[in-house]
């Protein structure tokens, strides 16, 4: 798969060698994007703004977003189709070629561009393509250059890295990505293969790194952690930065899968390998950083899904997230903008939680400082997207525990410097 099992990955921007820098700042003061593209803020580090006047203008752009519900980040899947099998996929059953009873099909090329002109009319400027497997689709580079050249978004794509040839990569060097994302899910092929039940996968996901990184494209790898590759994190990340990729993510919730089955459950790591695999490090110490206070972290930001981040799936339904799988709608019945912009009860409640403190058991919990919650995984497992539930709660606690553990060993250094 092009995603992880995690569906909501983070993140879009950064490609190519050489940064542009935004005019209109006063002198001294400038933004610039690795990519020569707008950034998401949860790539800051591939942002690089100078002074104290262009920090000022980026966060009024920034509210100016919330305020107006901007889908400034948009994902949209272009089929849930695949070439591998992956154990711990939450999306794949849903395609027919795996058994999905779905009768939808998926848009269609006219279609797609018809999503994506909706969508830069609404202000999108950050597009994902995934899937399944956005290689299959053979229409894919028709799609991806018309949402590129013709409609200027700052693309991110989501592959598995299985079936990538020579005329693919020479195409890519032209359509010029912000960055590509490959699913890693071990460091040899016997544990990579296996997961993605597909024999071979592993040496085609390395030699299309290597290819991508030749040519100059950006590419970032990533792991679903979980019981059949636990033993291999550490190669995992060693291997990541062997092939000079521009980052390696990790996540290690294993989602339920969208219909809300739990099966897959039973890869999640254990709690003592969760602490461990936090508390590691590899490849080098962690930075110390002092939790903020409980009410500072009260009035910290959810994460924005529903109002300036949204999913369309292959079907076309528009959803908040791609992990929150309540329908605002389908693009083959209504336009963009007014599913987009309706009142409707989830509209209301996406907009009630903008806050950790406005939600309920955040509002009162002792690890709201440490937590990351989800309101996709709230939703599948609670019925209710406000609710805390097992997974946040439990990793939140580990969290704390290795913090702890980490300024005792490293907050003295900290102070010294």
């Amino acid at each position: 798969m092009g995603c992880e099992s995690s569906g909501c990955t983070g993140g879009s921007c950064g490609s190519g060698e050489n940064g542009e820098t935004l005019i209109g700042f006063p002198k001294g003061d400038a933004v610039e994007w690795v990519s020569g593209k707008l950034p998401s803020v949860s790539d800051k580090d591939l942002l690089k703004i100078e002074g104290a006047a262009a920090q000022e203008h980026m966060n009024r752009i920034f509210l100016k977003i919330d305020e107006k519900k901007i889908p400034f980040w948009s994902h949209l899947d272009l089929t849930y189709h695949c070439n591998t099998d992956c154990i711990h996929c939450y999306c794949q059953h849903m395609d027919e070629s795996f058994g999905g009873k779905h009768a939808n099909k998926d848009l269609t090329t006219r279609e797609a561009f018809d999503v994506i002109d909706q969508l830069a009319e609404a202000g999108s400027l950050h597009l994902t393509l995934s899937g399944g497997e956005l290689f299959v689709r053979k229409d894919f580079f028709d799609i991806a250059f018309y949402a590129s050249r013709e409609k200027h978004f700052a693309l991110k794509l989501f592959t598995n890295g299985t079936i990538m040839t020579d005329k693919m990569v020479e195409r890519l060097v032209e359509l010029a990505p912000v960055v590509i994302e490959i699913s890693l899910q071990g460091a040899t092929a016997e544990v990579h293969d296996a997961i993605v039940n597909r024999p071979g996968s592993f040496e085609r996901v390395v030699r299309c790194v290597k290819q991508l990184r030749e040519n100059g494209i950006n590419v970032v790898l990533k792991s679903t952690i979980m019981e059949p590759n636990y033993h291999q994190v550490d190669a995992m990340e060693k291997m990541a930065k062997a092939l000079d990729t521009q980052g390696y993510r990790t996540t290690i919730e294993v989602s339920p899968k969208n219909d809300g089955d739990r099966s897959v459950m039973k890869y999640q790591i254990n709690d003592e390998q969760i602490f461990e695999y936090m508390s590691r490090d590899v490849p080098t110490p962690p930075a110390y950083d002092k939790p903020i206070p409980v009410e500072e972290a009260r009035n910290k930001q959810t994460c924005g899904t529903g109002t300036v981040a949204c999913y369309i799936s292959p079907y076309g339904d528009v959803y908040p997230c791609i992990q929150l799988l309540i329908s605002m709608g389908n693009i083959r019945e209504r336009p963009f903008k007014e599913i987009w912009e309706a009142d409707s009860e989830l509209r209301r409640k996406l907009d009630s939680i903008q806050k950790y403190g406005d939600l309920p058991d955040c509002a009162t919990c002792e690890y709201v400082q440490f937590c990351q919650r989800c309101h996709g995984l709230a939703q599948l497992e609670t019925g209710d997207l406000t609710k805390c539930y097992k997974m946040a709660i439990k990793v939140a606690k580990i969290v704390k525990k290795v913090n702890n553990e980490v300024a005792i060993k490293y907050e003295p250094d900290t102070q010294k410097n």
